[in-house]
């Protein structure tokens, strides 16, 4: 998996989130780069079986796909 990516969340009322791997740890930015919980991404409930998998993902494509899976559904996830 590259070194450097990000998922951007963008929720149903269009605010934006983003998902990056920092110094090996999993973290969660608003876009105003004010760091948050995983839950402004629209994670909701066990973050940290969601960070395990993160940390488990081969691939930028499985990243996201964990992001969908434990994100909400009205989100978008996508690499930028």
């Amino acid at each position: 998996m590259p070194t450097s990516f990000r998922i951007k969340c963008t929720d149903e009322l269009g605010n934006v989130s983003y998902l990056f791997k920092r110094n090996g740890e999993w973290r969660c930015v608003l876009a105003n780069g004010t760091p948050a919980s995983f839950s402004y991404a629209g994670i909701h409930g066990d973050e940290v079986a969601a960070i395990f998998r993160l940390e488990d993902a081969a691939t930028v494509e499985d990243a996201v796909a964990v992001a969908k899976n434990f994100g909400s559904p009205r989100a978008i996830y996508e690499v930028v």
